[in-house]
């Protein structure tokens, strides 16, 4: 089977690294496996992480461009590959490609979604790219045959707003890579990390941050960018608790498979989120997780089987039970060793490329 991914860009996020792991396992399987990058965004080290028999593309887009050339030299490469199944990582990107390959299109919607199906008026329809920033994620799913989403969460709300069916097909990690954390008990400060990008909207930092306000016995590390950098820092400087609670910035894969193990707890705070692919890497590292209710995250942990639920928005409720969990620390390193194997059962990057395999052109 001939199959080719096509992105905006490769920057160091949880997508990326994903397609990387994905279309590596798809090629080992056998497939003949392309990635078509269309934007000048192109992080080395993830370029680096191709298998050599997966062949990348890169299309050259300057950032930001409205000149359409690149759709032209895309559909060239499509052409040219031939591909049995095309996979967008973004739905958008379909108004771009020729109607000859629409029967071979499939898509993934990687988060929870917004935003409209059609593009915004006659100058939307005949120039996408004025308008992509107030599309959402969903534009043009449904004109796309075969649709996945990357977790009942997000599979269940693209029906509600949308009508639109499609699979779920978890997201995967490299379990194997993700160094063990030993079974020793936290110090007089229990040590907290937080991967995620900097959004307090979305991701709730700012939870976090009021929560170890609450606990003088905790650190905090952020890692990750993002806009919400500084209103972070301006509610740690308010707390005056800037000593214990860093923002790291980014760290690349290498880094967390390495460290994540480091930790006594990894804290997922999200409002609203489809998923949390660095909830899976915390697992696989041996790490207990404590995750907000309702959302992506508490499905990965299958709500308190393998992980510890609190009350979504609720930085008193988070605080409380960050102090269970290191009152009963025995109890949350059984339960993140039973978590630990659940996440190589379930969300091993080889059993969601053979998940998407199985379902091109089905």
């Amino acid at each position: 089977m001939r199959i080719t991914h096509v992105f905006w860009g490769l920057s160091i996020g949880g997508i990326e690294t994903m397609l990387v792991n994905i279309a590596n396992c798809q090629a080992r399987a056998g497939a003949r496996v392309s990635v078509i990058i269309i934007n000048d965004l192109n992080e080395p080290m993830l370029l680096s992480r191709f298998d050599q028999a997966v062949e990348v593309i890169r299309l050259g887009r300057r950032l930001h461009s409205l000149s359409p050339n690149f759709a032209f030299r895309l559909n060239a490469e499509l052409r040219r590959l031939n591909p049995d199944a095309i996979h967008l990582h973004r739905s958008e990107i379909s108004c771009f490609i020729a109607r000859r390959w629409r029967s071979r299109l499939h898509s993934t919607v990687h988060g929870l979604t917004g935003g409209r199906l059609r593009r915004r008026g006659i100058l939307g329809r005949m120039f996408p790219l004025f308008n992509f920033s107030s599309n959402g994620n969903v534009t043009n799913l449904h004109l796309i045959p075969r649709v996945f989403s990357i977790s009942e969460t997000v599979r269940a709300d693209l029906l509600a707003n949308y009508g639109i069916e499609s699979r779920v097909v978890a997201n995967g990690i490299t379990t194997s890579e993700f160094l063990r954390r030993d079974g020793h008990a936290p110090g007089s400060q229990m040590k907290i990390v937080q991967v995620s990008r900097l959004d307090v909207a979305t991701k709730g930092q700012d939870l976090l941050v009021e929560a170890a306000a609450m606990l003088p016995d905790v650190s905090v590390d952020f890692i990750g960018e993002g806009p919400g950098r500084q209103q972070l820092e301006e509610l740690i400087a308010r707390h005056g608790i800037g000593k214990r609670v860093r923002l790291l910035g980014k760290r690349d894969q290498s880094y967390l498979r390495q460290h994540l193990r480091d930790y006594d707890l990894f804290v997922q705070p999200s409002r609203n989120e489809g998923f949390a692919l660095t909830v899976a890497e915390a697992m696989a590292a041996g790490v207990p997780v404590a995750v907000s209710a309702g959302q992506g995250p508490a499905e990965v942990t299958m709500g308190d089987t393998f992980g510890n639920v609190f009350a979504n928005g609720d930085a008193r409720a988070l605080a409380a039970k960050i102090s269970d969990l290191k009152a009963n620390y025995g109890d949350a390193l059984q339960k993140a060793e039973r978590a630990r194997n659940h996440v190589i059962e379930n969300y091993d990057v080889d059993v969601t490329a053979r998940r998407y395999l199985s379902l091109y052109g089905n």
